[in-house]
């Protein structure tokens, strides 16, 4: 696999969590925040995820599992000339708030994917870690309508963005492709995330 950390590429932190969007003009929309670790069942609710099952377990075993938790995620295909991608994203912060103020912590985690998954030799998948800048705001409030701002804010530390994608002439190929790097993710994100490694 090719393993990239790579610099939190916009201008402002993400927010945890945020509000439902409206549609915007490409016809994407950002549905919100919906909080799967709380309530399994609303990952059913999750738009993302319909047509795309094995991704749908990988979040759900994520928040099930260890101690982290997902708070958004992608998943889709492109045609580039004759190339087909298959990618997915998810962004994952600590449950406990104590670990998600603590940088180094993140940079811990991610040393420990990156040195995992180097090994594996296959190099039509993609794997991009990224440290996000996170401000974490009131639940509550942001369930009630709020809009994340200084009146919501609780406080703020990090988060991570994992981005797998797989590339390939054929769309079969490209998909088996992913749902290896998904696999071989899970494994190392479920692994890692034990309580015993952030004692």
């Amino acid at each position: 696999m090719l393993i990239f950390v790579k610099e939190y590429p916009y201008p402002t932190p993400c927010n945890v969590p945020y509000a439902k969007e409206k549609q915007r003009q490409d016809g994407s929309q950002n549905f919100g925040y919906i909080d799967i670790e709380k309530y399994p069942g609303k990952i059913n609710n999750i738009p993302e995820l319909t047509d795309f099952p094995i991704f749908k377990e990988f979040i759900k075993e994520i928040n099930e599992n260890n101690t982290m938790y997902t708070y958004g995620c992608d998943v889709g295909t492109e045609k580039i000339i004759n190339e087909n991608i298959v990618w997915s994203f998810v962004n994952i912060s600590f449950k406990d708030d104590k670990l998600n103020k603590d940088k180094i912590k993140y940079m811990e985690f991610i040393s420990s994917i990156f040195k995992y998954l180097k090994t594996d030799t296959l190099d039509t998948i993609s794997i991009d870690v990224t440290l996000n800048p996170t401000q974490y705001h009131n639940k509550e409030k942001i369930k009630k309508g709020a809009r994340p701002s200084k009146n919501t804010l609780e406080y703020k530390g990090w988060s991570i963005n994992i981005k797998i994608s797989s590339y390939n002439e054929k769309i079969e190929v490209a998909t088996a492709g992913w749902l290896y790097g998904i696999k071989t993710v899970k494994t190392c994100i479920l692994h890692f995330g034990k309580s015993r490694y952030f004692n």
